[in-house]
């Protein structure tokens, strides 16, 4: 039997390679041209008898592909159909010295920031079908993630948990301290405590320097990577784990439930914060609660108001929803069960539900699902601490507020700084509550951006003001 097949996902998590297609990509650089080189291998099962590959995206500025036993079939495709396994050799040109607006990649003379190549396979095979592993790395300095690769010099921190790696890479010319404890624990915290829905090996999180960000964006998830900033990498408590939850869940395409994209991500980021001791109990009710968006539906994607509301009220929602998952099922189940359900499609309303109905053990919460995502409404949260648990914490670990000091802080070599100068606990910066510039903290602006994010240009000139002081 023959049959033709294309590769779904990337399948890091495969541990059968005897029956996988295996492509190792190897990454190097040269700094004078601005010209990076990837080297595609192959390795073949026998039930293979055709690849085919689509080379080099367009988005990219191709410099030269060179091909071994394979036949071009149109400008971006090549086909294998027997002999020894494949390989590609091609050289991409950065002309940008910036990730700008999009995320191909930037190149200077020291460094570059680029995204792994796409080659679009498929295959046909003769009897099992295989399954199909991305691998890459770096010749020379650099590191390679799942979709992102680093060239250049830089610092790491890694950690591995479980048969899972955490890495946190930040470059020489980041000129910010970055804590990578406080990073890496928060972050390892989730992977110790969420359900993912894609499971996976590696997660690995970029820090990027000021003076490479252009038009991009200060914080964005890529499969299982995601690039911070300096700035909301040295803040720390925000834009790290909401990140990281887009990594754990992926997106929701479906627009009837697209605000579960950013509302789960908002919610989770605030919970690992707190089980993490990183934000009080009234911190964290203080983020969560919005009184803002009251009145806008959810479910309606084509709402004026469902950009900033798919945060903040989504986030409120979905606090709620937990309590009342844990309160229905007499403490057994929690949202994070909910939300790590494989075969549920929560970009439906249906089949998020449905898998609500499952945990809560109580089939009259459709009532309230209904009330709060499908009609304007706001549930209450409630104030008790035992609604917001981990698996591996409670009560106890959460962080007390402490009174205002102010801390001193030795040199450390490493810009990747293994403590913190404590800080005084304060609430999230809010168009109402935006402080003043004398007591902003840099978490305080990166609460203040994270508002503009979410809320639009009412907060800007604020916001350019708070950081220029």
């Amino acid at each position: 039997m023959i049959s033709r097949q294309t590769a779904a996902r990337s399948a890091s998590s495969i541990s059968n390679l005897d029956n996988s297609i295996v492509q190792r990509s190897n990454f190097s650089y040269d700094g004078e041209s601005k010209k990076v080189t990837v080297e595609l291998s192959y390795q073949l099962p026998p039930s293979v008898t055709e690849l085919t590959i689509g080379s080099v995206p367009e988005e990219f500025e191709r410099v030269s592909v060179d091909t071994k036993n394979l036949q071009q079939e149109d400008k971006y495709t090549h086909v294998w159909s027997g002999g020894s396994p494949p390989k590609i050799t091609i050289d991409i040109s950065y002309k940008s010295d910036n990730l700008s607006d999009g995320f191909f990649g930037y190149a200077s003379k020291k460094s570059a920031l680029v995204s792994t190549i796409g080659t679009d396979p498929s295959w046909r095979y003769s009897t099992e079908s295989p399954d199909f592993v991305r691998e890459s790395e770096v010749n020379g300095e650099g590191y390679a993630g799942t979709e992102t690769v680093y060239l250049g010099p830089h610092d790491r921190e890694l950690r591995n948990i479980e048969g899972k790696q955490l890495a946190l890479i930040v470059p020489e010319e980041v000129t910010k301290p970055i804590d990578g404890t406080d990073i890496l624990d928060v972050l390892q915290l989730g992977l110790n405590n969420l359900k993912p829905r894609f499971e996976r090996r590696k997660y690995t999180a970029f820090v990027f320097s000021s003076v490479r960000q252009g038009n991009y964006t200060r914080g964005r998830a890529i499969a299982t990577d995601i690039l911070l900033s300096e700035e909301v990498a040295q803040a720390g408590k925000y834009t790290p784990p909401h990140e990281f939850a887009h990594t754990i869940y992926g997106v929701f395409d479906g627009e009837e439930m697209y605000w579960l994209k950013e509302g789960i991500a908002q919610y989770i980021g605030h919970l690992l914060n707190l089980n993490a001791g990183l934000i009080t109990f009234e911190q964290f009710i203080s983020n969560i609660r919005t009184e803002r968006y009251k009145n806008v539906n959810l479910s309606n994607y084509s709402s004026s108001e469902s950009g900033a509301a798919d945060y903040r009220k989504g986030a409120h929602v979905l606090a709620a929803l937990d309590a009342e998952i844990r309160i229905r099922s007499g403490s057994q189940n929690t949202l994070i069960d909910v939300m790590g359900v494989e075969d549920a499609d929560l970009s439906t309303y249906e089949g998020f539900e449905s898998a609500v109905t499952r945990f809560s053990g109580d089939s009259e919460i459709t009532n309230w699902l209904d009330k709060y995502i499908r009609s304007s409404g706001l549930p209450e949260i409630p104030s008790e601490p035992q609604y917001y648990t981990l698996d591996s914490s409670s009560e106890d670990d959460f962080r007390t507020p402490t009174p205002t000091s102010t801390p001193t802080q030795s040199p450390t070599e490493n810009r990747m700084q293994t403590e913190t100068p404590q800080q005084t606990p304060s609430e999230p910066a809010t168009v109402e509550n935006l402080g003043t510039p004398s007591s902003n903290t840099p978490s305080d602006i990166e609460a203040t951006i994270q508002e503009l994010i979410r809320d639009g240009s009412e907060v800007l000139n604020r916001v350019i003001k708070l950081i220029g002081q």
